[in-house]
């Protein structure tokens, strides 16, 4: 977000005039002027100038400035959107991770009590062979079941650590740090209320992953306008204000007594300037982001089918 909009402060720099301003000092090599006929141009070694320049980009207002600030605001609110549902997604990550560790500790429960009633079964079992009421292998099946229960202890167990793990790392706990369930998973939990129809219709409607292939599109749109641009040629006005000691402008540049002075010029105008190589550089780049919104378009596409799967089978779970 802070990327776009840095990108949307330097398209509303663009809207100002250029100004730019130029201090330097000269000096210059010696040597002996030539002589017109008992006329000779002093040499001045030493040169000052001081200068300003304001430059207003006419055709750009018209023809890209304007959209390329439209592209980066609609890029900074694609950013927007995408920060919305990167956040959105976490919350529901985190929930399905804190759910399926209360899902672990639950099945490890029930493995416990499962070989409770394995080992139970057994003695059982061993009790019946004893008497002469049961065979040899109904003590074996027993057995065997016995240990299934025990593997499926361990796994539910293992589980349960993996899932409390992940649910550690999702919330950044601290090393060592106990987690405790806030939450009962054995009440009866609310009826659900509503549709499959109208959840479709509502999620591919607001789904801020929709929203953010929209504006991503339109600032692409714009762009290509942008780039569009720079196949045109461009008009300038400038404004120029030189202060020189001496000014090239001034002639003679030295008074009679051989001395310089600092002297004030300006100069005001246009210029109308066309590079043939851009035309073909913008050409081909403005056909370039054209292919990139037909795939925006396109993935668009797949990520409303996606979201129309995603809702059916939270609703169907």
């Amino acid at each position: 977000v802070r990327a776009a909009g840095a990108k949307v402060d330097q398209a509303w720099a663009a809207f100002l005039p250029r100004l730019t301003g130029k201090f330097s000092y000269t000096r210059l090599s010696d040597f002996t002027p030539p002589n017109f006929g008992g006329f000779t141009i002093p040499l001045v070694l030493n040169q000052w100038s001081l200068e300003a320049q304001l430059v207003v980009p006419i055709s750009d207002y018209f023809l890209r400035i304007n959209q390329a600030y439209s592209a980066a605001t609609k890029s900074q609110e694609a950013a927007r959107l995408d920060v919305v549902s990167a956040r959105a997604k976490s919350s529901s990550d985190g929930k399905v991770a804190y759910y399926n560790w209360m899902r672990a500790r639950g099945a490890s429960v029930v493995a416990k009590q499962a070989l409770e009633a394995a080992r139970t079964h057994l003695q059982d079992a061993k009790n019946l062979f004893t008497v002469g009421s049961a065979s040899k292998a109904d003590v074996l099946r027993a057995e065997t079941a016995v240990a299934g229960a025990e593997l499926a202890v361990e796994r539910t167990k293992n589980l349960a650590e993996l899932t409390e793990k992940q649910v550690a790392v999702a919330i950044h706990a601290k090393e060592g740090e106990v987690l405790t369930p806030g939450e009962g998973v054995d009440a009866e939990p609310p009826p659900f209320v509503g549709a499959l129809p109208q959840l479709v219709s509502e999620a591919k409607a607001n789904r801020y992953e929709v929203k953010s292939i929209d504006a991503n599109a339109e600032a692409a749109k714009k762009q290509v306008a942008v780039v569009r641009g720079g196949a045109y040629p461009s008009l300038g006005a400038f404004a120029q204000a030189v202060y020189a000691d001496p000014n090239q402008r001034r002639f003679p540049q030295v008074d009679a007594n051989g001395k310089t002075e600092w002297f004030g010029t300006w100069a005001l105008g246009a210029q109308l300037t066309w590079t043939p190589n851009d035309t073909v550089t913008s050409l081909a780049g403005a056909r370039e982001i054209e292919a990139k919104i037909a795939s925006a378009e396109q993935q668009k596409s797949v990520v409303r089918d996606g979201v129309e799967l995603e809702v059916t089978q939270s609703f169907q779970a």
